[in-house]
């Protein structure tokens, strides 16, 4: 999984990505706690800027969300 984290966040940067999941169905798999676990531990070594870009701000962008 980490292999395309680092694929992705290669690619499109920080301002080009935010994470999401696929609730209610997560809840049902590996959970949604376990979900959001692992990019947060490996995206977060990316630095705090990008860090609040993926896990907030890129939404708050698109979505026009104060």
């Amino acid at each position: 999984m980490s292999n395309i984290l680092e694929m992705a966040y290669s690619a499109f940067g920080a301002e080009r990505m935010m994470w999401g999941s696929d609730y209610p169905p997560v809840s049902g798999r590996e959970g949604y706690g376990n979900a959001l676990r692992l990019p947060r531990q490996f995206l977060g070594s990316k630095g705090e800027k990008a860090f609040e870009l993926m896990f907030g701000e890129v939404a708050k962008r698109l979505f026009k969300l104060s």
